[in-house]
C-alpha cells in the first residue's frame, strides 16, 4: 500500500507491505510454515512429535496454528513481559505456555531465558522437536522463498529500497538476498529499537550481537530508532493513513525515512509486520491518555450483569 501522509517525500515513492493479511495475522506466518516444511522434509517432524519454540508471539501463533492443522502440540517459553494479548492468545490457540521472568526480546545468550529453556526441552525429551527461528536458515528461507519474489513482483522489478525492522533478522536477510540476485543495487535497510526498548519481536544493537541470521556485511545500512519515534509513527499510520499498523511497523517506517533518499525513481518498500490489535496494553503504557478509566471496584473485563450467560 502507498504511503501519502506521514511521508515528507516530495519525489521518492515509499510503500508499506502489509503483513496481517497472512493467514494468521503477521510475517512470522512465512517463518513458521517454512520451519515446519522444511523439519517435516529432513524428517525429524512427524506424527506423534510436538514443537516446542520460544517465541515474542507471532512465531508462537502461526505454529499453534499449522501445528494444530497437522497435529502437532506447541509448548513456548516466553517472557511475561509480552502482551497479555499474544499470551492470550497463544494459550487460546491451545499452546502450553511457560511464562518466564525473561527480557522482552528472547537473549541466546541468557541461561536461564526462553531460548535455552526451549532448546533444553528439545534436547531433553525426544517427543519435543526444537525449530530454533533464531539460527534455523529456513527461517531467511521463508523469505527468500516468498517475500522476496512477492515485492518483486509487486513492483514489477522496480523496487529500489527494502526495508525491515531487525529481530531474528530472517526478513531482512531472506528478502534481501533474493532482491539483490534480481538486481545488486537494491538497497537493503535494517532498523533497531533503542536498549531497554518496548516493541516486541525486535532487538536493539547489543542484542543483534546474540542472534545467528544477522549478517550486516550483506545489508546496505543500519539506523536504531527510539520507542518514541516508534509510537508516534504508529499512531499517526492509524490516524492518519487508515492503516492499522503496530508498533514494529512505525519503528520500521521511522528508521525508513531517516535512510531513503528523496530522489526521483525511488521506490521503497518496508515491511509492516502486525496490527495494533495485539498491543492494546503497549499502548496504554505509552499513551496512558488512552487508557479506560477504571471504575472504583469494578472488574475492569468482567461482562455486566445482562451480559453474564
Amino acid at each position: 500500500m502507498r504511503l501519502n501522509r506521514v511521508v515528507p517525500f516530495k519525489h521518492a515513492t515509499v510503500y508499506a507491505k502489509l503483513e496481517w493479511y497472512n493467514p494468521f495475522g503477521a510475517v512470522k506466518d512465512r517463518v513458521a510454515a517454512n520451519l515446519i516444511r522444511d523439519a517435516e522434509e529432513r524428517g525429524i517432524l512427524g506424527p506423534g512429535k510436538k514443537l516446542v519454540e520460544a517465541t515474542s508471539g507471532n512465531t508462537g501463533i502461526g505454529l499453534a496454528m499449522i501445528g494444530n492443522a497437522r497435529g502437532y502440540g506447541l509448548e513456548t517459553p516466553l517472557s511475561m513481559a509480552i502482551p497479555a494479548e499474544k499470551r492470550t492468545t497463544l494459550r487460546f490457540l491451545g499452546t502450553n505456555v511457560v511464562e518466564l521472568d525473561d527480557s522482552l526480546c528472547p537473549a541466546p545468550g541468557a541461561p536461564e531465558g526462553a531460548i535455552a529453556k526451549a532448546r533444553d526441552k528439545a534436547q531433553s525429551d525426544p517427543n519435543f522437536v526444537g525449530l530454533d527461528q533464531y539460527s534455523n536458515e529456513a527461517n531467511p528461507g521463508g523469505h527468500y522463498r516468498t517475500t522476496g519474489p512477492e515485492i518483486w513482483r509487486q513492483t514489477e522489478g522496480k523496487v529500489t529500497h527494502f526495508v525491515a525492522g531487525l529481530g531474528t533478522c530472517g526478513t531482512i536477510t531472506g528478502t534481501g538476498r533474493f532482491l539483490k540476485e534480481q538486481n545488486p543495487n537494491v538497497k537493503v535497510l535494517g532498523v533497531y529499537p533503542e536498549d531497554g526498548h518496548d516493541i516486541p519481536g525486535v532487538r536493539s544493537k547489543r542484542q543483534l550481537g546474540q542472534t545467528k541470521l544477522h549478517f550486516p556485511e550483506e545489508y546496505d545500512g543500519e539506523i536504531e530508532v527510539t520507542d518514541r519515534e516508534s509510537y508516534e509513527l504508529c499512531l499517526r499510520l492509524n490516524r492518519e493513513e487508515s492503516i492499522i499498523a503496530g508498533p514494529s511497523s512505525g519503528m520500521a517506517l521511522a528508521g525508513a525515512l531517516k535512510m531513503i533518499p528523496d530522489e526521483p525513481g525511488v521506490i521503497a518498500v518496508v515491511i509492516f509486520p502486525d496490527n495494533i490489535f495485539k498491543y492494546a496494553s503497549s499502548i496504554c503504557r505509552h499513551f496512558p491518555e488512552l487508557a479506560p478509566a477504571a471504575k472504583p471496584g469494578a472488574e475492569s473485563a468482567a461482562p455486566s450483569r445482562h451480559e453474564q450467560l
